[in-house]
């Protein structure tokens, strides 16, 4: 497979992936929300959600280094090493 191929295929695994989390969180929020019993705080939810997503951007990352050390080297490259890349506003 080609390293565009790849990229593409990264791409819509992610879009997917993280479409589907938002759905099902809603879905589960809502649920959660019309049941008897003791309510939760919507922060924590909010919280929870994000470190969720965290979470599986990180797994999708890991996936596509293929080791721990790839991971941090695409973090650096990507993050740290680009911050003005990483700190841009949404374009409207």
């Amino acid at each position: 497979m080609k390293k565009g191929d790849s990229a593409n295929t990264l791409k819509y695994v992610s879009l997917v992936t993280l479409t589907l989390q938002n759905a099902i969180l809603g879905l589960s929020m809502r649920y959660a929300r019309t049941r008897d019993g003791d309510m939760f705080l919507s922060s924590t939810a909010v919280l929870m959600s994000e470190i969720v997503k965290l979470l599986t951007c990180l797994a999708l990352v890991y996936n596509e280094a293929g080791s721990f050390k790839g991971l941090l080297d695409t973090l650096d490259k990507q993050i740290i090493k680009q911050p003005i890349d990483t700190l841009k506003p949404p374009i409207k």
